[in-house]
């Protein structure tokens, strides 16, 4: 027999396990035993995990018709179908969930006017295939179980044979109506995934007039509503050249452009994020835009969304600051939710028929762009500089990474990919920056909207902008995501990661990047601008989720916590080359002042545990320090403040179950001293 004691919480707990008296090989089969035990029990939970838990799915529905839309009947549903309303006003919107425990196939039937529509999802969660579909019909043949029953199993087409599917995540999939019909349905497929085979996120359906709508009616004039409210489907670059051209001719709009831009830039963020990232930065955009003082869409769209914003006032927290969020549970972070999309939904609906005036089509493919010179040199001299990036080169070559999946890439194509996605984005903020002093200069006589419009811009958390190059001969279309910038720019109130500092030292003018010593089990790529002021650095796709989900409470972190020892990030990308590579990268604030040469490092953990340096390395670490005699001499008032810092440092990182981190020191010695 053998007997494990172990103590835990509040009382002792025993365990008895039974081992063969017959010696080692007894003891050897039980091992046996066990681990074909384990293997049976992990083969269980893998399969339970594949086909059951929650599999959920939204649809946003718009009334843009004249008339009341309203549900017809109790949804026919396996699993669960909450439409949330049972009528929807013109110009209101609502979300529509599908959900069940390991999928969902469910069908809704509601009425405008004469005509009938149908919404249809069916999801397993065994083969990760959803599938959705939506049909106008004036007539009543066809039941809402036979329409179910016919469900097309896919999305209209797969997500890889989408139009434009490598060059943006959204797109618009197709407009039915009925024959000889008043009313048509506008679907956009939102996706959340870079993954070309995956399918949407959630459907928005736009229910208008047949005359309104392209494709049904062939109108593609100014008096359609199609191209405005797909106005998310653009090249992040088109719509602010699309908002320009507004501030051009109805200034008075400008608002609803913009908006619509941020939307859809929201959206494709938010998709897998967490319900308090959702909840944050939906209300923190309605705050922005729609609710405070006459709001940036103006007083007559104020007007017309009355009713959705007092519904919106009646449940939101206090304030919208990410603390009161992070405190909020589940379910209240679901209506807030919910709640809200109704009402950005709506204001969609709205900014769409005001920007009816002014044309989406014929637009360029980007505007112009403004290249900043590469900084001058400056001292101490580049070798001693040139030390500084060996110095955290090999920092970052120890910290381990998970062995990447993908073949590796020649490097020489990774820096020019780099240099443009960087200079696309960096453009697309100054040029955003201007829109919103644009309008801000506007709202100048409404100081509460005014300073709401200002504070969506900077803390703007959860956003991807999307760019591209069209193919050119033998060169192949590339799509480049950014994230967040308007977090990453604004970090430190920008003085390191302002997007005009990064075109000087990251943008296509900038001198070559230099290239990293890497590690080879990674498979990832290191760079440093040629100031030394930035490191790039390749992660794989399970890191850039970590990191993406990490950013609103990493921003919020950073306002608390100025002094914060974590490291400052400036930018997170995605580039994707149509029939090639697939690489996020990360640009990160050097860690030591470029203008000032590192004599010595240590890589700092808080135990003595096989932390000495090895032969041949030149950052020590624990032991080394401690051997050295080394100690930090600070105040006593200043050392309560690092110590501080440092422990909620760690509990930040420990939230994110981060835990392969450590402080690193570097060491200048100045010059009286040699």
């Amino acid at each position: 027999h053998r007997l494990d004691q172990s103590t835990g919480s509040s009382q002792s707990k025993t365990r008895w396990s039974w081992l063969p008296p017959t010696g080692r090989a007894g003891t050897s089969k039980m091992h046996v035993f066990e681990k074909a035990a384990g293997l049976a029990r992990g083969l269980i939970k893998q399969g339970t995990d594949l086909v059951a838990g929650e599999e959920s799915f939204v649809v946003h529905l718009c009334n843009g018709t004249d008339q009341v839309l309203s549900v017809n009947n109790t949804p026919v549903t396996s699993g669960k179908c909450d439409s949330g309303f049972t009528t929807l006003q013109p110009g209101e919107a609502a979300p529509v969930y599908f959900q069940g425990d390991g999928g969902y196939d469910a069908a809704m039937e509601c009425s405008v006017g004469k005509a009938r529509l149908l919404l249809g999802a069916s999801s397993v969660k065994l083969t990760g295939k959803k599938s959705f579909a939506v049909k106008i019909v004036e007539d009543s043949k066809q039941s809402s179980t036979d329409f179910l029953k016919n469900l097309p199993r896919v999305f209209f087409a797969s997500a890889a044979d989408a139009p434009n599917r490598a060059a943006s995540s959204t797109y618009a999939a197709v407009c039915t109506c009925a024959d000889n019909g008043t009313f048509a349905s506008d679907v956009d497929l939102r996706f959340g995934s870079d993954d070309a085979e995956s399918s949407p996120a959630s459907v928005i359906v736009l229910i208008a007039s047949v005359e309104e709508l392209p494709g049904v009616s062939g109108h593609q004039d100014r008096a359609s509503l199609g191209p405005h409210f797909s106005l998310g489907s653009m090249d992040s670059m088109k719509q602010m050249t699309y908002a320009q051209r507004v501030q051009d001719t109805e200034p008075g709009l400008l608002g609803n452009a913009v908006f619509l831009a941020e939307m859809a830039a929201m959206s494709r963020a938010l998709a897998h994020a967490s319900a308090c990232d959702r909840a944050f930065a939906f209300d923190l955009l309605a705050e922005g835009f729609l609710v405070t003082g006459e709001g940036a869409l103006g007083s007559a769209a104020g007007a017309t969304l009355k009713p959705n914003v007092e519904r919106w006032r009646s449940s939101r927290p206090p304030t919208v600051q990410y603390g009161n969020y992070a405190q909020l549970d589940d379910a209240r972070l679901q209506d807030r939710i919910k709640s809200t999309t109704s009402l950005l939904w709506a204001a969609v609906l709205v900014a769409t028929r005001a920007l009816k005036r002014v044309s989406a089509s014929d637009l360029p493919e980007e505007g112009a762009t403004s290249k900043e010179p590469s900084l001058p040199p400056k001292d101490p001299s580049a070798a001693e500089l040139a030390h500084n990036s060996d110095v955290l080169s090999e920092h970052l070559n120890r910290i381990k990474a998970m062995v990447s999946s993908e073949k590796d890439v020649p490097t020489c194509d990774i820096p020019e990919l780099v240099k443009t996605c960087i200079e696309k984005s960096a453009n697309h903020s100054m040029r955003r920056a201007v829109v919103y002093s644009q309008m801000m200069s506007t709202l100048a006589s409404d100081a509460a909207a005014c300073g709401a419009l200002k504070r969506f811009h900077e803390w703007m958390a959860s956003e991807r902008r999307e760019y591209s190059t069209p193919a050119s001969g033998d060169s192949p279309s590339v799509c480049f995501h950014a994230y967040s910038t308007g977090l990453f720019a604004n970090i430190d109130g920008g003085v390191a990661t302002s997007p005009e500092r990064l075109l000087r030292s990251l943008g296509e003018a900038s001198p070559p990047y230099k290239t990293m010593a890497t590690n080879s089990k990674s498979g990832e790529f290191f760079f440093f601008s040629a100031d030394r002021r930035f490191l790039i650095k390749t992660i794989t796709d399970h890191e850039a989720k970590v990191l993406h989900g990490m950013l609103p409470a990493y921003q919020d972190h950073l306002h608390t916590l100025p002094r914060s020892f974590i490291v400052r990030y400036a930018g997170l990308f995605h580039v994707q080359v149509q029939g090639g590579i697939s690489k996020f990268f990360t640009v990160m604030v050097s860690t030591f002042d470029p203008t000032c040469q590192i004599h010595e490092t240590y890589d700092v953990k808080g135990s003595l545990h096989n932390r000495k340096k090895k032969e041949g390395e030149s950052i020590g670490k624990d032991q080394d320090w401690y051997d050295s005699g080394r100690r930090l001499q600070l105040p006593d008032k200043l050392c309560r403040e690092l110590l501080a810092v440092h422990e909620l440092d760690a509990a930040f990182l420990m939230r994110f179950h981060v835990m392969d981190y450590s402080l690193l020191i570097g060491v200048h010695r100045l010059q009286a001293e040699k």
